[in-house]
């Protein structure tokens, strides 16, 4: 044994003891009170504390999202690019928010046919045809780009854009009662323009009081609220649509439309472990539930069944975090009373404090079999993968 590894083993070995003995108080001294305080994972935990009749249901939620990663995509452009109609252009070294109006035809929609991770690579090579061509259906526009009825076709979940002309082979007809707006509608004008419902706000008698709507148009991926605090008065939904030949329609498969996480784009922090790649602590950034269950999960490395999920709407098998929420719920870390457990919802510090709680109660033997490697990701600076 060399001598200078003498004093790392000693440091290991009594940081062992004095952490299994911190373990067997907590085990003793929260034990009953753990039981009581697990993270109750159910509809009463909404960011917004809404009556039920105005809770979005799984469906709606996801179109929110998919339409909020066309909206707050971020991208510099290294040189200057015509906008839609040759009508300015984005700014080099100007950060936009949003993707650029167009109507790429012969070129190409972003996402459906380039992801956003792709479209960011294009837009940081000067030698991508983001720079080197153009989009030419109607006007000029952005080789890499999307209209009005590609938006929508994405946040319905669709796999292809289907024209205004066509939506309606896919969506219900409700008519133009501001009052039946839903979370997830769209206003449409066949062969003219269509917006997506995004927010609404109801007065006391459960009319509608103010509404957000996400578009496509130029120059880039917009939004505009509604109502007496809003950007418009409320009777602009009536000028500018309702009384304009726009109907509401609803899609008719809006119950299994899924949210997909993707790193260019983390929706409410919702970052991964790829979207670190290993180089910061994601610690340094608000920190989601999703995230707190993939750290502790991938802290203590154990095998698990991939083919075990848990029953919360809001995880689907296929996201990042879906087996280390699993995990967490088959070993009783969390439960939930409902069906949500609101993966991407910042995790408040009692929540953390109760995981860490039920961890230590129900995986000792794990917990400290892990301390080396947790003491490495933390000297490291990195994110446990």
């Amino acid at each position: 044994m060399k001598l200078y590894l003498f004093p790392r083993i000693v440091f290991s070995l009594l940081a062992v003891f004095a952490i299994f003995f911190i373990l067997s108080f907590y085990s003793n001294a929260t034990a009953a009170a753990t039981d009581a305080s697990d993270i109750q994972t159910s509809d009463t935990q909404t960011p917004d504390d809404e009556p039920d009749e105005l809770k979005l249901s799984v469906g709606r939620e996801n179109i929110v999202l998919r339409a909020r990663q066309i909206y707050e995509i971020e991208w510099t452009p290294l040189r200057d690019v015509v906008r839609w109609n040759q009508r300015g252009h984005f700014k080099a070294g100007e950060t936009v928010r949003g993707l650029p109006y167009g109507l790429p035809q012969e070129a190409n929609y972003v996402p459906l046919k380039t992801s956003f991770a792709e479209f960011l690579v294009e837009v940081n090579d000067i030698n991508s045809r983001f720079y080197t061509s153009y989009a030419t259906r109607h006007a000029i526009a952005p080789y890499f780009s999307l209209d009005c009825s590609a938006f929508v076709s994405w946040a319905w979940g669709l796999e292809n854009r289907i024209m205004t002309s066509s939506l309606f082979t896919v969506s219900e007809n409700i008519g133009r009662d501001i009052n039946k707006l839903q979370i997830g509608d769209a206003l449409n004008k066949p062969g003219v323009h269509v917006v997506l419902i995004t927010h609404l706000e109801h007065d006391e008698d459960n009319n509608v009081s103010e509404v957000g709507i996400m578009e496509l148009y130029y120059p880039q991926a917009m939004y505009k609220l509604y109502g007496e605090d809003g950007d418009f008065p409320l009777n602009e939904v009536y000028r500018r649509y309702l009384n304009n030949d726009y109907t509401i329609i609803r899609f008719k498969d809006i119950e299994n439309v899924v949210y997909l996480h993707d790193c260019a784009v983390p929706i409410d922090s919702d970052y991964c472990p790829d979207c670190f790649e290993n180089e910061i602590t994601p610690f340094e950034y608000p920190m989601t539930r999703g995230m707190a269950l993939y750290s502790f999960f991938a802290m203590v490395n154990e095998e698990f069944d991939e083919e075990r999920t848990s029953d919360f709407l809001d995880v689907p098998m296929y996201e990042w975090y879906s087996d280390a929420i699993a995990w967490a719920v088959d070993i009783g870390l969390i439960y939930g009373t409902e069906s949500r457990l609101y993966p991407r919802t910042l995790i408040t510090e009692e929540e953390m404090n109760t995981i860490k709680l039920n961890l230590i109660n129900r995986r000792n033997t794990q917990l400290i079999l892990s301390i080396p490697r947790l003491l490495n990701c933390m000297i490291n600076n990195q994110y446990y993968s």
